[in-house]
């Protein structure tokens, strides 16, 4: 039976989760490693989150979606890592699982959750979300600009305020 590996990748025949076992899917705990119940805690809360869930168990959408060269994200390391998580609390195959591997991508591209030190969740969560969103961003460096009328209509709506 093959196992997920420590880190995702897209080229394996099939994720984690069509194998089975002996637990129930997505009922799988994280093990603390040293005051990371912060983490864990939104990790679960993530898992649950099913749209964001099931993207993360389809390898092919997940290959096609990755933006490694996008100078705002991680490589596509936080993304894979994360999926990693995913293949693994939604296998069946385990009670618990370690993120220990993820751990170490988060420290790596966010230096503040380095350690073992107790951290807020809300923090964690935008952190986790803002990699994702920038490992998976397509748009690049586009910039947003308004046109000239859409200057005038926001200085006019602006304007409009009371002090």
């Amino acid at each position: 039976t093959a196992k997920p590996t420590t880190f995702y990748n897209p080229a394996q025949a099939k994720p984690p989760i069509n194998i089975g076992g002996n637990h129930q899917r997505g009922i799988c705990g994280l093990r603390n490693l040293g005051n990371s119940c912060y983490m864990n805690s939104a990790l679960q809360c993530l898992s649950h989150t099913y749209p964001l869930r099931n993207f993360f168990l389809q390898p092919k959408l997940i290959e096609s979606s990755l933006q490694p060269t996008n100078p705002l994200g991680c490589c596509g390391e936080a993304a894979n890592a994360y999926a990693v998580v995913m293949q693994w609390l939604w296998s069946g195959l385990q009670a618990t699982y370690s993120p220990q591997a993820y751990k170490q991508v988060l420290e790596k591209y966010a230096e503040r959750f380095k350690g073992r030190h107790q951290h807020d969740a809300a923090e964690l969560l935008q952190c986790v979300l803002d990699q994702l969103h920038e490992d998976l961003n397509k748009g690049g460096n586009l910039r947003f600009t308004l046109t000239e009328e859409e200057k005038a209509q926001q200085e006019a709506a602006d304007a409009a305020l009371p002090p």
